[in-house]
């Protein structure tokens, strides 16, 4: 073999590497990116099973006489603590009548607005706000009121 054909089988090698490399990357971003795509679809499909389980759930719903109603008992809402649930805000907020947008605690329950059941934040830009209708009992004034169960989960 000459001094030529050496260098030129080199630098050959050299080339097939570097092809190599540069497809071996393109390969892992497009897993890396098929893999961030599953996440969040996994994260909504999480967020929806959450808009169907918690209105029935008995930590939330009305019961009288173990008769379990089709409503929201807002004073369960105001001592009920959720967790390991991810990155996200979950809050049920009155719509109508509407009393102004203040938080509720045990101090201005029932003239409040929101209540905050789980919120752990992500600092994220990337959010996704799901919702639906509920209907909220207060027990102490036997109201029924209209409210929005919301959850925005954090990418």
């Amino acid at each position: 073999m000459k001094k030529g054909q050496f260098h030129e089988s080199l630098i050959v090698i050299l080339i097939f590497t570097i092809i190599f490399g540069i497809a071996l990357f393109g390969i892992y971003r497009y897993n890396l990116s098929s893999i961030q795509d599953i996440q969040i679809e996994l994260e909504e499909s999480k967020s929806l099973a959450l808009l169907s389980q918690l209105p029935v759930s008995p930590y939330l719903q009305y019961s009288e006489l173990s008769d379990e109603k089709e409503m929201i008992d807002t004073l369960k809402l105001l001592n009920l603590k959720l967790d390991n649930l991810g990155f996200r805000t979950i809050e049920i907020k009155q719509v109508y009548p509407n009393v102004g947008n203040l938080e509720c605690n045990e101090e201005n329950y029932p003239n409040c607005s929101t209540y905050i059941i789980y919120n752990v934040v992500k600092n994220s830009q990337d959010k996704k706000i799901t919702s639906i209708p509920v209907s909220l009992y207060f027990p102490l004034t036997k109201e029924s009121k209209i409210g929005n169960l919301v959850i925005t989960t954090y990418g």
